[in-house]
């Protein structure tokens, strides 16, 4: 079972902090010079021509129009990345994407990050008791083909007569029992991600899986994560027009490839 360490403030802040330390005042001269709030994605280009993306809530309870559209694009780097803690998740979204675009930034300048080729299912033994926070429809009939159990947690309604499909609200009961816990990278945007790792002190695996899961991982790895899925853009300028378009992440990864990352000891000590 991996250790697992108490660190003050929430994993967001945790992880600006930690692109902060990596960057330093080079954060001021970095600009924003392409925003866009998609109908599923955020995504962003810095003036470096490194990309990000980020889950945007678009039409649900919390995400709000933006006071500050028409002025973002422009914006230095350290100034955007303070959006990421915004209660508006638009705003929010907008901040996680910069972050995201601020690691692919961190990755290529440090070597200390190994990236490696890993699915989800290489982290599954036979026999796992599974939590999914998140309906990762592609990702469900092979989980089940290994799992004993296999929950998914889920905000909107899903008719899925194959898998059991349950309310967020029971995240309580089903995740301290799990094996291994796959949960979506949106909820780093809305921040539940600080009360879900918080659930998740049993498990032998702790995976942050899909786009918005992007980021340097130290604070996710801090607080018990053993892996990271998310992806690296690869080309910024079709990102962008994927992402204003209402793409979604099949269409994303056409500008981008997958990434992951696993926690080890050396990783451990950030």
């Amino acid at each position: 079972m991996a250790r697992r360490r108490n660190r003050a403030g929430g994993l967001v802040r945790s992880a600006i902090s930690h692109l902060k330390g990596a960057l330093g005042t080079s954060l001021r001269s970095i600009h924003l010079i392409d925003v866009r709030i998609g109908q599923i994605y955020t995504g962003v280009v810095l003036s470096t021509g490194h990309g990000g993306v980020a889950y945007n809530f678009s039409g649900e309870a919390g995400c709000q129009p933006v006071d500050e559209a028409g002025s973002i694009s422009g914006k230095t780097a350290d100034l955007a990345l303070a959006m990421a803690e915004d209660r508006n998740l638009a705003k929010a979204s907008v901040g996680i994407a910069v972050a995201n675009a601020l690691s692919s930034l961190v990755f290529q300048r440090h070597g200390r990050y190994r990236f490696v080729d890993v699915d989800v299912l290489d982290l599954i033994r036979r026999g796992d008791r599974i939590v999914m926070v998140g309906y990762f429809l592609p990702l469900i009939p092979r989980v089940r083909s290994k799992a004993s159990a296999l929950h998914v947690l889920e905000r909107r309604p899903i008719l899925d007569r194959g898998v059991s499909v349950l309310p967020e609200e029971e995240a309580d009961e089903v995740i301290p029992e799990a094996d291994a816990v796959v949960i979506t990278g949106s909820t780093i945007v809305n921040k539940t991600i600080d009360r879900l790792l918080g659930l998740c002190r049993g498990a032998r695996e702790v995976v942050i899986l899909g786009p918005t899961a992007s980021l340097v991982p130290d604070a996710l790895f801090d607080r018990g994560v053993t892996a990271e899925m998310g992806i690296r853009v690869t080309d910024s300028r079709a990102m962008i027009g994927i992402v204003g378009e209402g793409g979604g992440t099949r269409q994303l990864l056409r500008s981008a490839e997958k990434m992951a990352l696993l926690k080890t000891e050396e990783m451990g000590q950030g």
